[in-house]
């Protein structure tokens, strides 16, 4: 389950590089980001790492909760950025 998990966090931190290439983002926003990939790094390691059944559960429970908000926030500053322009315009 270890590789699937660090693909997963690969993918997701290119996502974000690419996100903070094409848009604007403020520095609160961007250290909350840079943060969460962190974090998920961390968990993926620590999966890999551990032979308790249960324990491996919890981390990878952790771990989606954790990417499905990364991914939420990647998304709002796609949006963001797209309401200001049209709000511009």
């Amino acid at each position: 389950m270890s590789r699937y998990l660090k693909k997963e966090v690969k993918a997701l931190r290119e996502n974000l590089m690419t996100c903070f290439r094409e848009r604007p983002i403020s520095n609160k926003f961007f250290t909350n980001l840079i943060l969460s990939i962190a974090w998920l790094h961390f968990l993926a390691d620590q999966e890999g790492k551990t032979k308790n059944p249960n324990e491996r559960r919890r981390i990878i429970h952790e771990f989606k909760r954790r990417k499905d908000a990364l991914e939420k926030g990647i998304q709002y500053v796609y949006e963001q950025t797209d309401r200001e322009t049209t709000e511009s315009a």
